[in-house]
């Protein structure tokens, strides 16, 4: 990384010397104020809410109190953030869609290109709901969401898919207990209660869950909340996907430091799920591909089979590998070969280029790097 020249570390002691402390971290002055203001509002609601804690009365020396505590709070803050750990932990939250999603330290913090991919799937899945014939309602829809995280992707679905799909069942599991206590208290943060609507004349519900489970563990999907209801109709994972190597070479230092390794790095214990699957899993850069390949042979098993599955990658190399293994394998390409996409960070913008990955075509949709791998099972399959 470059150094940064001196001046402009002048030009931010000039303004506040707490500007100065987050440049190197900021890496360009307006992002170091922008931050710095963010900070000066937390700390501000920090001392506010430790008051009403207390019930401190209102006064002229109580107010001076509060402009020191809340020096106090900024400057412990901008040593944090100086110390390159991520600002979201700092702040507590991260935007994501409509929702504010809480942040903790021991679960992964939610990306933009993740919210971007999210919102374009929820896009294309209220689209299909108008598309219903008339006076038709939508078919149930249900969604599992593999390693959660902070629950943002099973939320965000579940918010925006509420008001076009009456019966919606959607699941987020994790094996980290951490990550499902997380997810549970952004499921109260944004007032979306596990069971929001159940009408007991037509049986139709809204219902979202979050559970512990071990994707490598045998059975590892939940049941579905009603056994009549429909096969699955998504399965939408960000695994972890980073090799070892490139972990301790190429991700960011406050990443090795401050985020989980368990969410970023396939544990090296992980073996090969299903041997029917052409995965080798001695060449470091594609154990990185193993829980893609666990899900895919999850996906294949007759009692799954979802419409569609959403997966985030690296990048299109990584993309291009988990097209791979459904092309490499008989079930899959019969389901998903004529429906895979690849999407860059941000699918929603530029163009459609149709290229040819390992046997299939596929369209690549957006602007960026690769960023999500998307099956569309075709008609009838």
């Amino acid at each position: 990384m470059p150094r940064l020249p001196p001046s402009f570390f002048w030009q931010a002691r000039d303004i506040s010397p707490l500007a100065a402390s987050l440049l190197k971290t900021c890496r360009d002055l307006p992002s170091a104020l922008n931050e710095l203001r963010w900070l000066r509002e937390h700390a501000t609601a920090a001392v506010l809410a430790r008051n009403n804690e207390k019930k401190a009365p209102s006064s002229a020396s109580c107010s001076s109190s509060q402009r020191h505590n809340g020096h106090v709070f900024l400057q412990k803050f901008c040593a944090r953030r100086a110390r390159g750990e991520p600002l979201q932990y700092i702040l507590g939250s991260q935007p994501f869609g409509d929702l504010d999603i809480q942040c903790r330290h021991g679960v992964l913090i939610p990306r933009p290109e993740t919210e971007a991919y999210t919102m374009r799937l929820a896009s294309i899945l209220l689209s299909e709901a108008r598309n219903q014939p008339q006076q038709q309602p939508p078919p149930p829809m249900r969604i599992i969401d593999v390693c959660t995280g902070t629950g943002c992707i099973a939320l965000q679905l579940f918010h925006a898919l509420q008001p076009a799909y009456p019966t919606l069942h959607v699941s987020g599991i994790d094996i980290s207990p951490k990550a499902i206590s997380l997810a549970h208290t952004n499921l109260d943060h944004n007032n979306l209660p596990p069971q929001s609507r159940q009408s007991p004349t037509t049986k139709q519900t809204q219902i979202i869950t979050f559970h512990q489970a071990d994707i490598f563990s045998p059975n590892p999907f939940p049941s579905s909340p009603d056994p009549s209801s429909s096969p699955l109709d998504l399965l939408i994972s960000n695994p972890p996907y980073i090799s070892q190597q490139a972990y301790r070479k190429s991700t960011a230092r406050s990443v090795r430091n401050h985020e989980p390794a368990l969410a970023l790095v396939p544990g090296p214990h992980l073996g090969a799920p299903n041997q029917t699957l052409n995965i080798d899993l001695a060449t470091p850069h594609q154990h990185a591909d193993v829980f893609y390949a666990r899900l895919l042979s999850l996906a294949a098993d007759a009692t799954a089979q979802p419409r569609r599955i959403l997966f985030e990658v690296a990048d299109l190399a990584q993309a291009e590998r988990v097209v791979g293994l459904v092309a490499g394998d008989a079930r899959l390409r019969r389901l998903y070969g004529a429906g895979v996409e690849v999407w860059r960070d941000w699918p929603d913008g530029g163009g459609v280029e149709r290229v040819a990955m390992a046997g299939l075509e596929v369209a690549v949709r957006g602007e960026g790097h690769g960023r999500a791998v998307y099956l569309c099972r075709a008609a009838g399959g």
